[in-house]
């Protein structure tokens, strides 16, 4: 029990808490996390939307221009 008297002063006194310290790294990985996401957002999703809409586009194109060169009957 003495052991944990002193640790409990020696915490105490340098302002240690194992309970500060998970919250601590919890939030920093939560600000990681919501920064890669935003990066992510900005950087890539825009040129994967764009490929993904250009080959919408193309498909789109591709089936009017063969209705188009169709003979009539």
């Amino acid at each position: 029990m003495e052991g944990e008297d002193e640790t409990s002063m020696v915490e105490a006194a340098l302002g240690l808490s194992p309970q500060i310290f998970i919250n601590e790294v919890l939030n920093m990985v939560d600000d990681v996390r919501f920064q890669a996401f935003e990066y992510c957002l900005q950087e890539g999703a825009p040129a994967a939307v764009g490929a993904a809409t250009a080959t919408n586009k193309a498909e789109e194109l591709e089936r009017v221009g063969f209705f188009q060169h169709q003979d009539p009957i």
